[in-house]
């Protein structure tokens, strides 16, 4: 195949030209490999030949998670979002949804052409936004959540699966983006997510991960002040989220010495968003920079810390 050089720092990205149409899966359950999953999405279940699990497909999504059952209340933010609960819904943590966008390539290095010729996978996509748009450019990029996509989302049928990421169903090493966003420091276990999700990155291919840093988050001290906050009703959470956001964002436009309303509704719901994600995650592990680059070069990447909590690797 032949491979274009792109450099990213000290770090060289080499570009799969050509990459075929389909994805191979594996059994969440037994990992036995399984049929290819097609462009066009005929079947609506996979069945394992080893352990009889059974992928389904419901029209939308592809339902590969082991435990049916599995409480799914940390994703209920983004429901709340999407009816405006937590802000403004044309904007995620202070950004637009284009700017988030714009915001990752730079972080990459890429620009919107170069994504049409890689398979893409993200996990954990939450408000399903951000792989939105990079479908817009990429007929291979997928995600893989717990949950199934907000309908608002209009992610493309057939390009989500709902699993999870210590069992994820594809087989190893077919991605030449993988992209973990603020997910695996939400785990039981950091270390082990981030060896899972490593995985998946083909040779030569791109992991790009945000995870928590020592000091990177001051509202993290919220889960000291409200110990186990992600037991509290959900109507205590919006109240203690909406108070912080008022406060945070009465003081940042204080400190820009402005008096404009828009530009504190755009904070108030900025803040609201944070506080609520903050207090309401069973788990939150904070890690130093050197443990995470740790991780990548145990895995065998060449990393580079590109900024507070932010990190590209290649697999070499």
């Amino acid at each position: 195949m032949a491979k274009t050089d792109k450099s990213h720092g000290d770090i060289k990205f080499y570009q799969q030209k050509v990459i075929r149409p389909e994805i191979d899966l594996r059994c969440p359950s037994c990992s036995t490999a399984l049929n290819e999953l097609k462009v066009k999405y005929e079947s609506s279940e996979i069945n394992c030949p080893n352990c009889d699990y059974k992928i389904i497909f419901d029209g939308q999504a592809w339902d590969a998670r082991l435990q049916r059952d599995y409480p799914t209340d940390f994703s209920r933010q983004w429901d709340l979002w999407e009816k405006g609960k937590l802000g403004e819904t044309h904007l995620m943590y202070g950004q637009t949804l284009k700017e988030r966008f714009r915001s990752l390539l730079e972080l990459l290095g890429l620009s919107e052409n170069e994504l049409n010729k890689m398979k893409i996978l993200e996990i954990g996509f939450g408000d399903g936004r951000l792989l939105q748009e990079i479908q817009k450019h990429s007929a291979m990029a997928y995600g893989i959540d717990l949950v199934k996509p907000l309908k608002s989302s209009c992610l493309r049928p057939g390009s989500v699966i709902c699993g999870d990421l210590f069992n994820i169903p594809f087989m190893p090493k077919q991605f030449d983006i993988v992209i973990c966003k603020g997910v695996i420091a939400c785990t039981i276990d950091t270390r082990n997510a981030f060896y899972r999700i490593s995985e998946q990155v083909a040779t030569n291919g791109m992991l790009y991960l945000n995870v928590y840093e020592k000091n990177c988050k001051k509202s993290l001290i919220l889960r000291k002040i409200f110990p186990g906050s992600w037991r509290y009703p959900e109507s205590i959470r919006l109240i203690i989220a909406n108070v912080i956001g008022v406060i945070r964002a009465t003081v940042k436009i204080l400190s820009k010495r402005k008096s404009d309303f828009e530009l504190f509704k755009i904070e108030w719901g900025n803040y609201k968003l944070s506080t609520y994600d903050v207090i309401s995650a069973r788990w939150t592990c904070i890690h130093t920079k050197e443990e995470i680059i740790g991780w990548f070069e145990e895995k065998g990447f060449k990393v580079r810390r590109i900024g507070m909590c932010n990190y590209v690797g290649i697999k070499r």
